[in-house]
């Protein structure tokens, strides 16, 4: 009994320690990348350009081309997603000479990644609510405003996590973008040539804009479907983990 009692001590006292260490790497990393995302006015400003791009397209469309208000609130998580990914998606294959360098020093990459997120998350926090705040104004975002911008922000971290995957597998800063761009574009076909219709047993429905098409709807309603909200946001979050899992894989395996 000894023997396991202290066998167990040592095990959940390494679980800590590693712990520990993962958020003291990636708490040391956001600062410093903060540092950095701080010091760089241009791109700051760039993405507080891109809410304001997005809202301007979305009153102009609305505007010029008389489609109802809740047609183009389908558009919304294509927008967040686009949002989180131009975040993301350069920011490994830029600093990949970086860390390399680091994981010398014992920088390990789920601490790499983990930073990458908790600065990520924020900026596309402020977009969203700027985003969603916006909008309000303009869109029957109705009685569901937090569920509205909940939704945003998870599909925002999608987006992120899907950006990260990509800067991890492309070898160059404008490859990444063009992938993104182009993950973007199929996702315009794929609402228009799959979503629109319907296909309400299709598995296409579960894809990131496939589940972002089905919670408008459900916002839209007048009583949202709760199952479908949450069922919605369970997905989502299989989504952003699948692609961080598929990220810290690819990172491994190419500094093995």
């Amino acid at each position: 009994m000894f023997i396991d009692e202290l066998v167990l001590t040592i095990i959940f006292s390494a679980n800590v320690t590693m712990q520990y260490a993962l958020f003291r790497q990636s708490g040391a990393l956001a600062q410093r990348y903060g540092a950095v995302l701080l010091g760089d006015p241009f791109r700051m400003l760039l993405f507080l350009c891109q809410v304001a791009f997005i809202v301007g397209v979305l009153l102009l469309t609305q505007h010029y081309a008389s489609i109802p208000s809740h047609t183009l609130m389908f558009w919304l998580p294509l927008a967040v997603f686009w949002c989180g990914g131009f975040a993301a998606c350069q920011e490994i294959v830029r600093e990949r000479a970086i860390f390399r360098r680091e994981q010398m020093i014992g920088v390990t990459i789920p601490a790499y990644l983990l930073s990458k997120y908790r600065l990520l998350s924020i900026v596309v926090f402020l977009q969203t609510a700027l985003l969603i705040l916006i909008l309000s104004a303009e869109f029957p975002f109705s009685d569901h405003l937090f569920f509205w911008w909940l939704f945003a922000y998870l599909f925002a971290l999608v987006g992120v996590a899907f950006g990260l995957l990509v800067s991890a597998v492309t070898p160059n800063r404008l490859t990444a973008l063009l992938a993104t761009g182009s993950f973007a574009i199929a996702h315009v076909a794929f609402f228009y040539y799959a979503i629109a219709p319907g296909m309400p047993f299709s598995m296409l429905k579960y894809t990131p804009v496939g589940m972002g098409y089905l919670i408008s709807h459900a916002l839209m309603a007048a009583e949202p479907e709760m199952f479908t909200l949450f069922a919605g946001i369970g997905i989502l979050c299989l989504w952003g983990g699948i692609c961080g899992m598929l990220t810290m894989l690819l990172l491994r395996r190419a500094n093995s």
